[in-house]
């Protein structure tokens, strides 16, 4: 499938009750709720992006960020934007501006049963450096842990 490009900007505040809506379609058993969106996009240890196609909110990334290290929260693609590259895009700018902040690593979390995740980030340099046993409360799932240097 081609890869379509979007619109990444930050987010507004009025973008968020579209994030919390796909938050609740991809994010089923564990969702952030539109009260943890509007407090993270208040908090300026946050970054928050959106990905848009022909204006409206098809995707989201939350990234937090102290000093010399960021970790990546939450990541999204609406359904009917799934395969057409906008992870790789969130991801790409991410971690451009990462590295114009001279921020040195980053962090995140995936579930150990979710490859195609886990094939995209390891895609951008992350590479797996432990586990957390029963991290994912609803599966009772290990995640493991990546990081990525710059």
């Amino acid at each position: 499938m081609p890869q379509v490009v979007y619109d990444i900007v930050p987010a507004a505040l009025e973008d968020l009750a579209a994030v919390a809506h796909i938050e609740q379609q991809c994010f089923v058993s564990q969702p952030w709720s539109l009260t943890a969106f509007v407090q993270a996009w208040h908090n300026p240890d946050f970054w928050f992006w959106v990905a848009k196609a022909q204006s409206a909110v098809a995707g989201y990334l939350v990234c937090q960020v102290t000093r010399h290290e960021a970790e990546l929260h939450n990541i999204a693609v609406a359904p009917l934007h799934r395969r057409k590259g906008m992870a790789s895009q969130l991801i790409a700018a991410l971690k451009k501006q990462l590295i114009e902040k001279k921020v040195g690593e980053i962090f995140l979390m995936v579930r150990v049963s979710n490859r195609q995740a886990q094939n995209l980030y390891q895609k951008f340099g992350f590479h797996k450096i432990g586990v957390r046993p029963k991290y994912y409360r609803d599966s009772v799932e290990d995640g493991w842990v990546y990081q990525s240097k710059f």
